[in-house]
């Protein structure tokens, strides 16, 4: 160990450079993008401005309520989009913190690319209608804390976390955030959700034809 701190102690250290990331609070110029491949499944993403104006702005909040909109079994958009709809093989909402962005992924069948489309932009409504219930906050709530304290159970986890605070120059630990979270109340994740906006919506069509 006194050898590797020797050597490492050794190496010449310099500045990393800044690195900044434009934060836009919101869509000026809502798109619909469409491509056609030779793939057996298509795609729907759909990429939302979280109105947020650092790494951190409303950050528990906004977690909290992608949580709610697509982040588990208990989201609207498993529960709705997938199994009661069955308008697609997954569906799924992650918050970019680093860039402000959220994204919506779901893999589907061509023919359902307007329904899901629909289906979608219908459950992000009703999330800022605060159409959901209690029990699903409380899940939301239980299921981040869970993720936020399986971080320390591998290496490169760790890392990751490590990584994504160092990049924005901020820090927080995995309980401080956990600890955010648990105050978020039914009310600001409403709020949350009506400051966000879509910016970019992409479907890949599947140009296979029956045989």
């Amino acid at each position: 160990m006194d050898t590797l701190k020797a050597r490492l102690g050794a190496v010449e250290k310099t500045d990393l450079p800044e690195l900044r990331t434009e934060f836009l609070t919101e869509s000026y110029d809502t798109q619909t993008l469409t491509e056609t491949q030779d793939v057996n499944q298509g795609k729907l993403v759909i990429g939302y401005r979280a109105g947020m104006t650092y790494d951190m702005d409303n950050y528990a909040a906004i977690r909290l309520m992608t949580a709610i909109f697509g982040g588990g079994t208990f989201s609207k958009l498993f529960q709705n989009v997938r199994e009661k709809m069955s308008l697609c093989y997954y569906c799924s909402a992650r918050l970019l913190r680093n860039k402000g962005l959220i994204v919506v992924e779901s893999g589907i069948e061509t023919e359902n690319a307007d329904k899901a489309l629909e289906a979608i932009r219908h459950e992000l409504d009703e999330v800022r209608a605060g159409n959901f219930t209690d029990e699903t906050l409380a899940q939301a709530k239980r299921a981040l804390a869970d993720s936020l304290y399986s971080v320390t159970d591998s290496n490169m986890s760790t890392i990751s976390w490590l990584e994504g605070f160092g990049i924005s120059g901020t820090f927080y630990t995995p309980e401080q955030i956990a600890q955010m979270l648990e105050t978020v109340s039914r009310e600001e994740v409403i709020l949350a959700a009506n400051m966000i906006t879509e910016d970019t919506a992409f479907v890949l069509k599947s140009g296979k034809k029956e045989a």
